[in-house]
């Protein structure tokens, strides 16, 4: 599930930003993930909550709206 999940993420994010970054995203530190990497807090945590913390990252990313994450988490645990 979180391959599938990553490259859905890494889509996302190169169609939005460009070729390429989705990459670059993914190995470096992100400060709405405690400054981890995304691809670190899907290694080490293999909760629902991890998916829905990347993915909040990622779309602050690609719209600018840091509060996705929060909608992302009522959505999935409603």
């Amino acid at each position: 599930m979180k391959a599938s999940f990553s490259f859905q993420v890494a889509t996302l994010i190169d169609r939005s930003e460009g070729d390429g970054v989705a990459a670059t995203w993914f190995q470096g530190m992100n400060p709405q993930l405690g400054d981890q990497s995304s691809a670190r807090v899907l290694h080490k945590d293999r909760t629902d909550e991890a998916i829905v913390r990347v993915l909040g990252a990622a779309k602050g990313l690609v719209c600018d709206a840091p509060s996705v994450a929060d909608t992302a988490r009522k959505l999935l645990y409603s």
